[in-house]
């Protein structure tokens, strides 16, 4: 489990912001998936990420303006039930509607895990991926299949690894936040 309050925050190259990852699964050298919360200051060109699909939403502030290379450019606010997908390859810039926001960001490395990911509103998984997470937006309450109730604080990220790929019954009580279900496709 990973509170980004308990996350040592990273600043971003080109001094527009701040990350704090979350995870970075199954290491932090060779990721194929790695999720973090970000700090949005001021508007520019986001990083590129050859290889890398790319998932985005707002969780505070007065939202952003994305613009990537070949597609329409799309508006994103908080409280907005669906991640944004675009190609972590392709050219984007952000624009901020008002003041900085607070971001939740998932990428996955094309050629290493393939994702699903979808809001917990949709329901709860029965899921055989190697790797489910559950991010939630506002205090939460999550129950394992033994019946295990976990309190977790907003904006945390819960995940657990299932290398044996059984079937995973997972609750949550959550009114925003998103599943995140990862296989891996390398070996």
């Amino acid at each position: 489990m990973a509170d980004p309050t308990q996350v040592e925050p990273e600043r971003w190259a080109n001094g527009g912001g701040w990350t704090r990852t979350l995870l970075a699964w199954p290491d932090p050298a060779r990721w194929a998936l790695r999720i973090s919360v970000a700090d949005v200051e001021r508007a520019g060109p986001f990083s590129a990420f050859p290889g890398v699909d790319r998932w985005f939403a707002v969780l505070e502030g007065d939202g952003v303006r994305l613009a990537t290379a070949g597609h329409a450019s799309v508006v994103l606010r908080a409280g907005d039930e669906q991640l944004h997908a675009f190609p972590g390859d392709a050219a984007t810039d952000c624009e901020l509607l008002g003041g900085a926001t607070r971001d939740l960001n998932v990428m996955v490395q094309r050629r290493k895990a393939r994702a699903t990911i979808r809001p917990v509103c949709d329901g709860d998984p029965r899921s055989d991926a190697e790797l489910v997470a559950c991010f939630v937006c506002d205090a939460a309450t999550l129950t394992t299949d033994d019946g295990a109730p976990i309190p977790l604080a907003r904006h945390t990220l819960a995940w657990l690894e299932n290398p044996e790929r059984e079937t995973l019954a997972w609750k949550i009580a959550a009114p925003r936040g998103w599943w995140i279900e990862v296989n891996r496709t390398d070996r």
